[in-house]
């Protein structure tokens, strides 16, 4: 009787539970909540779309491949997790995708592998017989790579065989890879599923350039020729003629300069050219948005912004580099004796101001991405004096700064560097501004990933020649892996 009772209450229960239910929700509330929910899964879905949409620009926290104690290469994730041993030989070739950390191509043996993250006890093998040229296409569906009989190949679960006698890969976009072929001045396109013969953009091509899509293409043929050619179109559309040199052109091929055979200099925009100079000989420094160039006519110096009248900066043909900076700060590096030596000049609405010497026995390069000011070392010889200037204005940073070791992160606010640098380890430091801050002590390198993501090597001895490797997030360096003899580089080009 009682267990009968209970369900009878419990039933009573659930059928007053269903008629206020039915009464409050299904009446005034349901459309509304039905509302709320689609509301929230449309967010979802675009944070999610968007978030990948960032995350081709983002770099990711890639794994780093070293050099262990015992002479092997290795592979460890960002956290310092899963040390996975790659190969016993120590000459490798290593490829990271564009958009994800989990994966590392690498070569051991003449042969391709792939390391996944997740699975590192699996280490596959893809291809036999494989050159150094490899890697991921622009979205990660596909890898490409060349056999050792120059043939070229795309895998995606196989590998698919694109052609023969592949002698320089240019470009590999979602879906094509652009190439030449050996003996060859023609340049070719071809899908990466292979499902389609190989398209010919163009012979005889001198030089070419192609935008990071794979879109749209500029050429300059073997007779002077200046062609432009949007990819799936038939012909390409002549723009110039009697053309020696392109000078500069921008990411998505809509400006140029160029100069002809008569050494007149054109700046292009739409397909269209526009004499700005004549007798032009070497281009120093050019910017196709603001239409600032500077270069060398004659034996001197010019500036010129637009179509304007050119205005002479220096007398002297022993130029070596020069830079604008922020648009109207210029720099040049002249040889005076033996010496290489920093000059400025002032630009004040089209004019330049008389240059004058700021720094003396400089090195001949410089960093212009550093947003809080010009970045040049002097008084180098095996190290030397980090210098940021503002203007005219001169802040000595750090001394006996390793000139390789001086680098500017993603978004030009900090610069990275390694000070009083003696028997291969210094001091790992940067500043925002013109204050070093010490990070790590006895470092004799880093490797720059990301703006959370720097492997640093520190703990080095000379008597060991070992280190350790620290990863600095951005605030504080934490030691990851112990007792390493060398790592493998990051190389990252995503145009920035």
């Amino acid at each position: 009787m009682k267990k009968s009772g209970k369900k009878k209450f419990k039933l009573n229960i659930g059928k007053k539970v269903k008629k206020v239910l039915n009464h409050k929700i299904g009446k005034h509330c349901l459309k509304w909540y039905l509302s709320i929910i689609v509301f929230i899964l449309i967010i979802l879905f675009l944070i999610k779309l968007l978030g990948g949409l960032f995350m081709k620009n983002k770099i990711p926290n890639y794994s780093l491949v070293y050099l262990n104690e015992n002479g092997q290469i290795s592979v460890v994730k960002s956290n310092g997790k899963k040390p996975t041993v790659l190969s016993d030989k120590d000459n490798v070739d290593v490829a990271y995708p564009n958009n994800t950390d989990r994966y590392v191509l690498y070569t051991k043996e003449n042969n391709l592998y792939l390391y996944d993250s997740k699975h590192t006890k699996n280490l596959k093998l893809l291809a036999q017989n494989v050159t150094n040229e490899f890697g991921y296409n622009s979205n990660d569906k596909y890898i490409y790579y060349i056999n050792s009989n120059r043939e070229l190949y795309s895998y995606k679960r196989k590998s698919i065989k694109l052609d023969n006698d592949v002698n320089i890969i240019y470009l590999v976009s979602d879906d094509k890879i652009f190439y030449s072929k050996i003996n060859s001045d023609a340049v070719y396109y071809q899908k990466l599923n292979g499902r389609k013969e190989r398209v010919e953009i163009a012979n005889n091509i001198n030089k070419i350039y192609i935008d990071k899509k794979g879109k749209n293409i500029i050429y300059l043929d073997n007779f002077g020729g200046l062609f432009k050619y949007k990819v799936g179109n038939k012909k390409a559309k002549k723009i110039g003629s009697n053309i020696i040199k392109i000078v500069d052109v921008n990411e998505d091929l809509t400006k140029a300069y160029y100069i002809n055979n008569n050494y007149d200099l054109y700046y292009l925009k739409d397909n269209k050219g526009k004499k700005v100079s004549k007798e032009v000989n070497t281009i120093y420094y050019s910017d196709l948005d603001n239409k600032q160039i500077i270069y060398d006519s004659k034996g001197k110096l010019y500036y010129q912004k637009g179509s304007s009248k050119a205005v002479n900066i220096d007398e002297s043909s022993n130029i070596r580099n020069v830079y604008i900076y922020n648009k109207s700060n210029i720099y040049y590096i002249k040889k005076d004796d033996t010496n290489y030596n920093l000059y400025f000049a002032r630009i004040t609405n089209f004019k330049v101001k008389k240059s004058k010497q700021i720094l003396k026995n400089v090195q001949p390069d410089a960093i212009t991405d550093y947003k809080k000011g010009f970045v040049i070392l002097n008084e180098v010889l095996a190290t030397g004096i980090l210098n940021v200037i503002k203007k005219d204005k001169i802040y000595n940073i750090a001394k006996e700064v390793n000139a390789n070791s001086v680098k500017v992160n993603s978004n030009g606010k900090k610069l990275y560097f390694i000070s009083d640098y003696s028997n291969n380890k210094g001091i790992f430091q940067y500043t925002k501004n013109t204050k070093p801050k010490k990070i790590l002590s006895d470092v004799s390198g880093y490797t720059f990933v990301n703006d959370k993501l720097i492997y640093v090597m520190g703990g080095y001895s000379n008597n060991t020649s070992k280190f350790d490797i620290y990863k600095f997030n951005g605030k504080k360096a934490k030691k990851i892996i112990s007792n390493i003899l060398d790592i493998v580089n990051i190389n990252i080009d995503r145009g920035n």
